[in-house]
Order: C-alpha cells, then structure tokens, then sequence
C-alpha cells in the first residue's frame, strides 16, 4: 500500500496550502491612496487524525488504537483485488481471550475529532484461501479461512464518548462462493454520519460471531480517519511592511477593504491573508498584490526668477535669506519644496535645483541661476604728497586691498621730476577688473645753484699777420645740477685782443638758478717785426 499512501499524503498537503485563498480588486485611486477589496473564502479539506498502514515493523498498533490478537505480515495467499502490493498488513487471527469482546475480532482506533464531518479510507479483505482446518496449531495452515455465514461479516462501527457503539457500514455481505469483490483487497471511503460527528468519536472494524480462532479471518491495511477542519472563528491580514488586520467573523468568507498609502506608482505587495480555526489552527496563503497608482499628475511648478546680486560688502560671497517663493499646486496636495541651495553663494553662477513632491510621491525638479558679481572697488592707499628740493624723488610705495583678490598698484611717475608741481596717478585693478585711481603730488622746489667749473686759462698768439686771435677753442666747463643744467653759455669775442681777456661763464639750471665762472685769455704778439 506504500503507493497509494504517498499520493495521500501529496494531495492531503497541497489541500491545505490552498485551504485558504482570496481576489483583490480595486476599488477606488483618491488623493488618500487607493483602496483595494479582499474576498477570502476558506474550504475546508480533510485531513488525517490518525492512521495506519502497520508497515512500521514493530508489529504495535498506534498509541490508543487496540484490537484483539492479530499478525503483521503478508500472511495469506499473495493479495489481489485494488492493489496488488506485498506490504504488510492487518490480518485478524484469533479472537480476543478476555474482555467485553471475548471470542470476538476488531480493530479500534483512538478517540479523534471529526465534529465537523470526514471520511475513512482503508482497504479490506475476508480470507479466501481455505487451507483446511490441520491440527489448529500451526498458523500457517490455520487463519486464512473464509467467513461464509451471515453473522461472520465485519461491521464499521462508532462509538462516541459514553456512549454505545452504532453501526455505520455492514454491506460486506458474507458470500459462500467467495464472489464478493471485498475476498479480495477492495477499497473503501466512507462518509463519517451525523451522528458520529463529535469531538472525541472512536471507530472499529468488528466481527460478532466466528466458527472460531481458526476461522472466519480477515485483515485490513492503510487505514485513514480523515476530518473536516472545524470552520473560521476569524481573519487576519497582512500587507508587507505595513500593519496588520484582524476582522472577528466567524465565517468561511469574508470581505474587507484596505487603504494603500498613495502613490504614484504600481506597487506589489505581499498580502498575506488567513483564518483561525475555532480549534486555534492557523491556515492563510500568501500572494503578491498588485495595487495600481493613486495619484500619477505631477504638480504645476513656478519658480522665482533668476538673481543677479552682489557680494557682500568685504565678502567674495553673498549671503541670501531668500531665493523667492516658489508656487506650486496639485490635485491632491504638496508634501515638501526643497532646494539645494548653499548657506552663501560665490561670486559667479550658482544652480539652485528645486524639487516640488506631491502627497504621492511625484516628483517636479527646476532649476534656478544665482548669479554673484563683484562690482566692489578695491581700496587704493598711496604715499603721502611730497616737497622736495630735488628733483630725483623717492615717491613711496602704495598698497591695495579687495574683497575678492587684487593686482599691485602701478604709476605713471617719471624717472627725474620737474621742477614745480608733478602730479602722480596711481592705479591699480582687482581680479574683477573694477579699476580705482589716486593721485599723488610732488613739487620740486630748487633753490641750489649749478655747479660750475670753467675751462682751464689759455695763453695764445696773435694771428697770423694780426694783432688779435680768432678762432680760439675755449674749452668746455664742467658743469652739474641737482635738477640738471638748462644752459651752458659765454661772454666771449670773435677775436681777442693783445692782452688777457677774462671769459665769463654762465649756468642756468631749470629753475633759473646760476652759476658764473671765469676763463682767461692771455693774447701775445710773437710775430717779428719786417725790417
């Protein structure tokens, strides 16, 4: 019987894997979140309360199963009939030695529960070999004999706590001619009555009369007590991550809705729904729910305008307590408006990237320009004015400073100053190319007279058949000024005459200051007279 009890035991599981089971269905998509509705139904399929296919090896009956004296074994002829399998099974050999059931055979299971209805399944065979009666001592000529009479048939019988044992089956007939299909293993499933239904019914194979322990005989294998679960006391849901449910209706059906949080997107949930069974047994299934999207409409988005700003005064940066408002509407409603703007903006182009999310999630991004310039000036410091009586001036240095990085100031001062008032114009540019300009004056006042040195005194003669030189070099003075020589000029003749001239030298410098200086011009007459 070892096939037939696996695929039992393969349908029994499958039957409560799907003992429970439910559709989901939309129902309505609002600013809320979308609600699905839950039809669960849970049918109820038998299952085995206890059982026996006596292949255990032991030769014992389950624990509150008892029967009287038997074998374990393929004791008779090969079997035949609705299986054809050679495991083991019950066969009834002698009758009981004591009790309320002297003389007597049966099997009796434990007390089970099948208030709520079932079935027994099991396979049943009357001996049919007839090996003859032999000396009644050795079993294996001895047990196998057929029941013929009518009182020798087995009944199934119940019995419920306290009470007496009532007869649900007795339509395997006795048959002389061992015609009878049940001769040979034949199959049964038997509805459990009304009146067995309770919470502790017990059920047996008995046979009332026999010739005796060497007559009479039949066996029984894969037997089966299967029950109806009793129904639901209430239900239970689960969705994912979110919170769970319990509805307490005692009802194999039931209907509910569950709201789903909004969302802008088809979302799968694992939605697990089950049932308590008024015994405390917990059967549910687990499926994956589609639930479609509440809310796809992405909301209407304006922005403020771009900014156009300048540093903060002695900053490179700027500091903004506001961008603008944006204004944002939707069909349901708005859940956040974000930006990423910096708690100070740099000097340049800065990209603001707003991003407007609705109540379901979606989700509008925009962006706005933050443009800093720096339109400060630098700040110029120059050397103070200057009076000199020099015209070579050490003008100073200048210095500059910028809030957001400065070049070195620069002027146009020459290499030697005029006389007078000279006026200085610094400049200098910061790395924003903001110009500023100062001036500075330098006057030179110049009081100091040349330096003058004239050429050394000269002695000469006259010319040539003449009484006077002409064309005489003079030379050149030596001459300097603190501001430089404007003029170098001379008193002297054309031509000299006998005797020493004196030569006067003049210097003028820039300011009109002079120096006079003095030269000799000693004239003789070295000609000798014609006589």
């Amino acid at each position: 019987m070892r096939y037939t009890k696996l695929l039992f035991l393969l349908f029994l599981s499958n039957a409560i894997a799907q003992g429970v089971d439910f559709d989901a269905a939309t129902v309505s998509k609002t600013c809320s979140g979308t609600t699905m509705r839950f039809d669960a139904t849970f049918v109820p399929s038998e299952i085995s309360v206890t059982e026996f296919d006596f292949n255990d090896g032991d030769g014992k009956l389950p624990s509150g199963w008892d029967s009287s004296p038997f074998i374990v074994g393929a004791y008779c002829n090969s079997p035949s009939g609705d299986t054809s399998d050679t495991s083991d099974y019950f066969w009834a050999l002698e009758t009981q030695k004591t009790g309320e059931n002297l003389r007597k055979r049966f099997v009796e299971t434990s007390a089970v529960d099948v208030s709520q209805g079932g079935s027994i399944e099991f396979f049943i065979r009357y001996g049919s070999d007839n090996p003859g009666i032999g000396d009644g001592i050795s079993p294996q000529r001895n047990g196998c004999e057929d029941p013929d009479a009518s009182n020798e048939e087995v009944y199934l019988q119940y019995k419920i706590d306290g009470g007496n044992w009532i007869t649900i089956y007795e339509d395997w007939d006795t048959d002389r001619s061992k015609g009878a299909a049940w001769y040979n293993w034949y199959y049964n499933d038997i509805e459990i009555p009304a009146g067995a239904k309770s919470i502790s019914t017990k059920f047996r194979w008995y046979q009332p009369s026999n010739s005796s322990d060497v007559y009479d005989n039949w066996g029984l294998d894969d037997i089966v007590v299967n029950a109806i679960p009793p129904p639901s006391a209430s239900w239970e849901a689960s969705y994912s991550s979110l919170s769970s449910d319990t509805y307490n209706i005692a009802s194999n059906t039931v209907s509910f809705t569950k709201l789903f949080t909004p969302s802008n997107k088809n979302n799968d949930y694992l939605v697990t729904v089950s049932t308590t069974l008024t015994n405390g047994t917990i059967i549910g299934v687990t499926k994956t729910v589609n639930v479609e999207a509440s809310d796809a409409i992405l909301p209407t988005v304006i922005l403020p305008s771009d900014i156009t700003i300048g540093t903060d005064t002695g900053s490179c940066s700027v500091t903004l307590l506001s961008t603008g408002t944006v204004t944002a509407t939707d069909n349901c409603s708005i859940a956040s408006i974000e930006n990423d703007a910096p708690d100070t903006f740099p000097l340049g182009v800065t990209t603001i990237t707003w991003t407007i999310t609705d109540s379901a999630s979606n989700t509008v991004t925009q962006t706005q320009l933050i443009t800093v310039e720096d339109n400060e000036l630098p700040v110029l410091t120059i050397p103070e004015n200057i009076v000199s009586s020099n015209c070579s001036v050490t003008i100073g240095v200048a210095s500059a400073t910028d809030n957001c990085g400065v070049g070195t100031p620069a002027n146009n001062a020459p290499a030697s100053f005029l006389p007078g008032r000279n006026v200085v114009i610094w400049q200098v540019t910061d790395n924003q190319g903001n110009t500023v300009s100062a001036t500075q004056l330098v006057t030179v006042s110049d009081t100091i007279a040349p330096v003058n040195t004239a050429p050394v005194n000269l002695s000469i003669a006259t010319d040539s058949d003449s009484c006077v030189a002409t064309g005489v070099s003079l030379g050149t003075p030596t001459s300097s000024d603190n501001c430089g020589v404007a003029s170098v000029t001379h008193n002297a003749p054309d031509s000299f005459p006998l005797g020493t001239t004196t030569v006067t030298w003049s210097v003028l410098d820039a300011s009109g200051n002079e120096t006079l200086s003095y030269q000799t011009v000693n004239v003789s007459d070295t000609t000798a007279p014609i006589i």
